[in-house]
């Protein structure tokens, strides 16, 4: 296999050669081969936050990057790296939803802006109508195994909404939203 660096293209005609940096990322990558239709918030977002671990570059999805004062070299190599991200990102996306996120500029802003328009956190709403998935399953499924995976795939969201913490307030508040809903 040639390696990004080793790659040169020739041409009869001038005599010249094209180097490839090792940087390069097709522009058609994509993250995950799930692509986010918005019900698939949850899954997709641990795909795609798996993968970006591995490439290790998580800090894109919390960071905006270094100050261009203190080292404008580390500012472009950070920008171009998270450009080459942001592609990656919008390809790992249904259309409709890439077309909502366009107005972000870095991986950071549109990971802040589906985790606000998908993750139901603070929901009211969401919350209801997972925890009543949850807690009252309705078998319409033909499969018992394609009953099993959309239980699974609400238990997943369930606990996004609703993560098992040690801290006694956040608890009590838990609590409180559960009666609520199961009134």
């Amino acid at each position: 296999m040639v390696e990004p660096e080793e790659m040169t293209s020739s041409s009869s005609d001038h005599g010249s050669t094209m180097e490839i940096s090792s940087e390069f990322v097709p522009a058609t990558t994509k993250l995950t081969d799930v692509r986010l239709s918005g019900d698939n918030y949850f899954q997709w977002r641990r795909r795609v936050d798996v993968s970006i671990m591995g490439m290790e570059l998580e800090d894109h999805l919390t960071e905006t990057g270094p100050s261009t004062e203190k080292d404008p070299i580390k500012t472009k190599a950070w920008a171009r790296a998270d450009a080459r991200l942001y592609t990656r990102l919008l390809n790992s996306m249904d259309s409709s939803i890439a077309d909502l996120v366009t107005h972000c500029s870095t991986v950071k802003d549109i990971w802040d802006y589906l985790t606000l328009l998908y993750s139901g956190k603070d929901n009211m709403n969401r919350l209801y109508d997972v925890s009543q998935s949850f807690f009252r399953p309705q078998f319409s499924e033909t499969f018992l195994g394609a009953f099993f995976a959309s239980f699974k795939k609400t238990y997943e969201e369930f606990n996004e909404l609703m993560p098992i913490t040690a801290s006694v307030p956040t608890m009590c508040q838990q609590r409180e939203q559960l009666a609520i809903m199961s009134f």
